[in-house]
């Protein structure tokens, strides 16, 4: 019992110094950002912390840099870019650091006790513009959305050209082969790494919050057949994954568990793929900035407002069309509408319990479904005008999206749902 006391005392006086050692160095960045405010009008200093240990917390973050200093050109401003010690993929990273160091004027450091210190100071005084972010002058989020995809910031070299061609030869791929890289989110990353994203959750909740995102893999089985008798190689992408694919083909690598997975083949395939289809985890970013067709099943009808310019501060313009999970009431056993989805609360859930609180389950896009987004991704390929055939029920979608809500609307269709998708599922324009 005398241990156990003793534990807890000591357990409080570390907790207790810890808040007095960190509320102290506080005060002392404090003045270091009101510093930085005063020199303003002479130069610029802005602060960029990049969450590295998850592809999506800095590949769009690291692109939008890029975009935001190309188009304000500053030669005044300076940026210190703090990262993560652990590297979700450290060949995407050099090749981040690669191109923003060629501005000369942003500097790279390791995650430390500064860089916590300072971010803290950042998350308990928020003033001032030193700190970088996707709000960071929000008069240029129109110029970095008409950007997205279109203008393309990295770039492989020729020595890693010649080092794809060399993964594809050990798989025996001729090099002349077109690929499509499909992914399915699951949860098995963040059991693995048990990065404390959630903490106000039970234990066996832990990693949960997003577990709605989750889906099958073998759902895509019907679509690889597809485009496997279309002549593309089919990789399925992710470097951590829970199960393998039940498919087999000469033509389709299970690349998640394959021995040549690595940092660089995992960028190599998804920046120069013919296209992307799957889930809208960080991996699907990698095809967005690289300008590759992006087709993105079992999304969230919650989320689309990321699609539209203005939605959020963090909007981009998914390029090709997508699909949602059914929003299914388990009481009254009936579909939601986008209509429900607004009665029912549900613009902006972002977490599991949240539709858990309503009683409302999100069903996987079928295999039927994920084939027939598949076979529209086809034929866009031979669609260079990309015309809207139903175009009437497209913009009916987006009628009632932006009825319900307050945003301005830039176009009649900000993205396309697949039209099939659309014309089976008449419930979701009820």
């Amino acid at each position: 019992m005398s241990n156990k006391v003793n534990f807890d005392f000591f357990r409080k006086i570390n907790s207790f110094t810890k808040i007095i050692f960190y509320e102290f160095f506080s005060l002392f960045f404090l003045i270091i950002r009101v510093f930085l405010l005063i020199i303003k009008p002479f130069i610029i200093v802005r602060i960029v912390f990049i969450q590295s240990s998850r592809i999506g917390g800095f590949v769009r973050m690291l692109d939008r840099l890029i975009h935001f200093q190309t188009i304000r050109k500053g030669d005044k401003e300076y940026y210190f870019i703090f990262h993560e010690n652990y590297i979700s993929n450290y060949f995407l990273l050099n090749l981040f650091k690669k191109k923003i160091k060629k501005f000369k004027n942003s500097f790279f450091f390791n995650e430390s006790i500064f860089s916590k210190l300072l971010m803290y100071s950042y998350k308990k005084y928020t003033f001032g513009k030193s700190l970088f972010s996707f709000e960071t002058d929000l008069k240029y989020n129109d110029a970095i959305y008409s950007r997205y995809g279109k203008i393309i910031n990295l770039a492989f070299s020729f020595e890693d050209k010649t080092k794809g061609e060399s993964f594809f030869e050990k798989l025996n791929i001729p090099k002349d082969k077109k690929w499509i890289c499909i992914h399915n989110r699951d949860s098995l990353y963040l059991e693995k790494f048990k990065l404390n994203i959630n903490t106000n959750l039970t234990k066996s909740d832990y990693f949960s919050y997003h577990s709605y995102r989750d889906f099958d893999v073998n759902n895509f089985s019907k679509a690889a057949e597809l485009f496997n008798n279309e002549g593309y190689h089919v990789f399925r992408v992710g470097s951590m994954q829970k199960e393998k694919m039940d498919y087999k083909n000469s033509s389709f690598t299970d690349y998640s568990f394959n021995s040549e997975r690595s940092d660089f083949n995992d960028v190599y395939l998804l920046s120069n793929c013919s296209a992307y289809l799957g889930s809208d985890s960080g991996v699907a970013d990698i095809p967005l900035i690289f300008g590759k067709p992006r087709y993105l099943i079992n999304f969230s009808l919650s989320l689309i407002y990321v699609f539209h310019q203005d939605g959020d501060t963090a909007s981009f313009k998914n390029n090709y069309s997508f699909i949602f999970k059914h929003l299914f009431d388990t009481k009254n056993k009936r579909k939601l509408s986008l209509k429900d989805l607004f009665k029912y609360d549900l613009f902006r859930a972002s977490r599991t319990d949240t539709f858990k609180k309503v009683g409302v389950d999100l069903i996987e896009n079928t295999k039927e479904e994920i084939y027939d987004i598949s076979k529209e991704l086809l034929s866009d390929f031979n669609n260079e005008d990309k015309n809207i055939t139903d175009y009437e029920q497209q913009k009916k979608f987006w009628d009632i999206y932006y009825s319900n809500t307050n945003f301005k609307r830039y176009e009649d269709i900000p993205v396309k749902i697949c039209s099939k998708f659309l014309s089976k599922n008449p419930y979701i324009l009820e």
